[in-house]
């Protein structure tokens, strides 16, 4: 079941320009071992077209179809804020999902991340957060040679965001944590452009092994951009148009001059042929239903994130 029938709910794919799963509609009704059962939008034009497209029942209302269909799993992909206020109403649901993947952010403050986390625990409801880097191979692959030192060490590393900190920037903070730890924040300074009331901050982090990242925002009116470089000891990784495309560097004599180090590149603008992350979130879900197996962005990362969006405004 899918509550939310907007962007990445369905539209993404009733829209879609690619090849690939755009939404969780489509994650659901192309999986094998799942059912597209419903799907819920408070605007009635926009859950009708969707209903249509998929050929599933859908309403404005969540409960009546929520109590009819039973659902193992449901997604919630409503607005940033209203993602709180939907979970506990699950959580309290007598009949319970297995299961809740939720966009992120999870929610939208730290006092609500605990009290989320908490009453998922001890309801038994594992819950799901879309930081969609961490389904993807490409990013999974980059994390596993960091691990494995094949990049070498880390020297400097940058990462462009837009629409806001907690709505897009968590995207970054949550990859960083991801690939490289949590890390400390060395300085922030708050942009005079916003994403809706969400305000948006380049901030200096940090790592263990005292790396210094960079995470520059920028104005979304002006252009749209997910983008990182990073330089390592061995390697540079860059990804571009929010990992759809990547160019990895490794170091070596410059053609140019003896005796001097260059980046020199291997792989340039490789298309990164891999699952779509929407669709590898779901197969680790119905693999958590199964038979217990992880997931990739739970509950804890969801509200790690939101812990250092607040320490970031803080720094403001």
């Amino acid at each position: 079941m899918v509550i939310g029938c907007g962007k990445i709910g369905s539209q993404f794919s009733q829209g879609a320009k690619v090849a690939g799963v755009h939404s969780h509609a489509q994650a659901y009704h192309e999986n094998g071992k799942t059912i597209l059962a419903g799907l819920v939008d408070c605007d009635e034009v926009t859950v009708s077209a969707a209903s249509q497209f998929w050929g599933v029942e859908g309403s404005p209302e969540y409960q009546s179809l929520y109590h009819r269909i039973q659902p193992d799993i449901v997604s919630i992909c409503t607005p940033d804020e209203t993602h709180y206020e939907v979970i506990m109403k699950l959580l309290n649901e007598q009949d319970l999902p297995r299961v809740i993947f939720t966009e992120k952010p999870m929610v939208s403050s730290s006092v609500e991340a605990q009290e989320v986390v908490t009453l998922a625990s001890e309801k038994g409801v594992r819950l799901c957060v879309n930081y969609s880097r961490r389904f993807s191979g490409g990013f999974r692959s980059v994390a596993k040679r960091i691990q494995q030192k094949g990049t070498g060490v880390l020297l400097s590393g940058v990462v462009y965001y837009g629409k806001g900190l907690l709505h897009n920037g968590s995207h970054a903070i949550d990859l960083l944590n991801f690939w490289f730890g949590e890390l400390e924040v060395l300085s922030v300074r708050k942009r005079d452009f916003a994403f809706l009331e969400d305000e948006c901050f380049d901030v200096d982090f940090v790592t263990k092994e005292g790396a210094v990242i960079h995470l520059k925002a920028v104005d979304h009116s002006m252009v749209t951009i997910f983008e990182g470089d990073f330089l390592f000891s061995r390697e540079r990784i860059q990804f571009k148009d929010g990992g759809s495309s990547w160019e990895l560097s490794q170091l070596g004599e410059s053609a140019t001059y003896p005796g001097y180090q260059n980046y020199l590149a291997v792989e340039s603008d490789k298309q990164v042929t891999e699952m779509p992350a929407l669709e590898q979130a779901v197969r680790e879900i119905v693999n958590c239903i199964e038979d217990g197996s992880p997931i990739s962005c739970s509950g804890d990362d969801g509200a790690r994130v939101v812990s250092q969006v607040e320490k970031i405004r803080s720094f403001a």
